[in-house]
């Protein structure tokens, strides 16, 4: 299982995968000028953006960061389940991101199909004609979590967003028990061309999960987080021991 690390704690986990951003942010702007970063939400996503504003990530290129969503729930910035808010109070605040350089997705309006196509647009018009040769964007660094369910990002199982091989930027809609419902993502064929993947999964709530990503046999369809494979990249996974708890190969 190449690319995975398994660490005892959550917050070991943590620290590792920060120290993993720090690393792609520095040879990106070495090599191309500029980090252009996607993120996604949830708990885990807030405990990095934590780590990441310490004293000792302040050495980080902030100032050539750009920065862009995985996904986000369809709702006011206001709101506590927004990714962006979270992201914008724990991270790009405290380390003092350009504003030019933050591209939320638009989430407050009433039409998540039509706001999803803005943010393909936008998208479009950011990357201009630097795309990789099937035409789709490349970023640095595409920062994913994985819920109990197997989904990523906004890309849940059995939805036909899973399906999507053109576009860029689908709405997207949650299982009935998820909260907030309606939802704005990326889709596969952009997130499985990022330069890094790095996924964070910790807590003993998604060892099943985690077991069936890495280890079953089942359609992708139902495990939406094996669908996400590099084209030309390559893929970070960091676990703690309770979430690797039920993987059954020594790592």
């Amino acid at each position: 299982m190449n690319g995975i690390k398994i660490c005892g704690t959550g917050a070991q986990a943590v620290t590792a995968a920060a120290n993993a951003w720090a690393e792609s942010a520095h040879e990106a702007v070495r090599e191309r000028g500029k980090f252009r970063v996607s993120l996604s939400g949830g708990g885990t996503a807030k405990a990095l953006w934590f780590v990441l504003s310490k004293p000792e990530f302040a050495d980080l290129p902030w100032k050539e960061t750009e920065f862009y969503w995985v996904d986000d729930r369809y709702v006011p910035i206001s709101h506590g389940d927004s990714n962006f808010r979270a992201a914008r109070d724990l991270l790009l605040g405290p380390v003092g991101a350009q504003s030019d350089n933050i591209h939320p997705m638009a989430t407050a309006g009433t039409d998540p199909v039509k706001d999803a196509e803005r943010y393909e647009k936008e998208l479009r018009e950011q990357f201009g004609e630097d795309l990789d040769p099937d035409g789709f964007p490349v970023f640095d660094l595409s920062f994913q979590g994985m819920g109990a369910d197997g989904h990523t990002a906004s890309l849940f199982p059995k939805k036909p967003s899973l399906s999507e091989k053109e576009r860029w930027v689908v709405a997207a809609r949650a299982p009935g028990s998820s909260g907030v419902r309606d939802r704005i993502t990326l889709t596969v064929p952009v997130l499985s061309r990022a330069r890094t993947i790095l996924f964070l999964v910790t807590g003993e709530s998604k060892a099943d999960a985690v077991a069936r990503w890495l280890e079953g046999e089942g359609a992708p369809e139902l495990c939406p987080a094996k669908l996400i494979v590099p084209v030309r990249g390559k893929r970070l996974v960091f676990l703690d021991s309770e979430s690797a708890s039920k993987l059954k190969a020594s790592l």
